[in-house]
């Protein structure tokens, strides 16, 4: 059995696939207007720019459950300060996004000013987000360590046949317009799916609640081939 604690302030999720769930987890919101910057379910989510048109997907394998029986557990402590539960309604209350509170004067040459902007999640959907943020995270920290390499991507999705969230992990050759390779991963998707932990059990510790589910982990493989523009 492999356990890990985890302290975590604030989860970062980059959507590096398609059906990333970011967009999906957050649907249940409740947040004031502003023109700065966003995050998601609490996540610092680092938006998925538009597809460069010099790169092209040819070629991908997966999203397919990972069939190692490891045994991986994982406790995760909320440690960011402004992550509150609500215990009247049991949802979560996180900074979603910065508003600034100075244009006048920044235009004037003063440093800019900042003001939270917060808004509430259920506490369910938040723990389910933090929880599948943290079991992809450790899975990859353990394919890399089991084979000794570092070119393992992790996230979270909603493109699985059965639509539910899942910890996923990632592995991606790039080619060039011939076919080359520019970059090549170290590891075969036949041998990440044999790697990748079939699920990990997850516990998500905020003040004092406590959320524990098995969040399933798959893999996917991708071949990028890179155009002239």
């Amino acid at each position: 059995m492999k356990r890990r604690d985890v302290l975590t302030g604030t989860a970062i999720i980059l959507p590096f696939i398609s059906g990333c769930a970011e967009d999906s987890l957050g649907s249940d919101s409740q947040s004031e207007t502003s023109d700065e910057s966003t995050v998601n379910d609490g996540q610092s989510t680092i938006t998925a720019e538009p597809a460069r048109p010099n790169r092209t997907e040819v070629n991908s394998k997966g999203p397919t459950r990972g069939t190692s029986q490891v045994d991986l557990e994982i406790e995760v402590q909320e440690t960011d300060d402004q992550v509150q539960h609500i215990a009247e309604n049991n949802t979560v209350r996180y900074v979603a996004k910065w508003r600034r509170t100075n244009d006048g004067a920044v235009e004037g040459g003063d440093a800019p000013t900042r003001e939270p902007v917060y808004e509430t999640v259920p506490f369910s959907q938040w723990a389910t987000t933090q929880s599948v943020s943290a079991a992809a995270k450790e899975a990859a920290d353990h394919i890399e360590q089991e084979l000794g390499i570092d070119q393992i991507s992790s996230g979270v999705t909603r493109s699985i046949e059965s639509g539910d969230v899942a910890a996923i992990v990632s592995v991606q050759t790039v080619v060039n317009q011939d076919g080359d390779p520019v970059s090549q991963t170290a590891i075969s998707f036949e041998s990440l799916v044999k790697t990748t932990p079939s699920a990990a059990n997850v516990t998500y510790l905020l003040e004092n609640q406590e959320y524990e589910m098995d969040v399933p982990v798959y893999a996917s493989y991708s071949v990028i081939q890179q155009n002239n523009e």
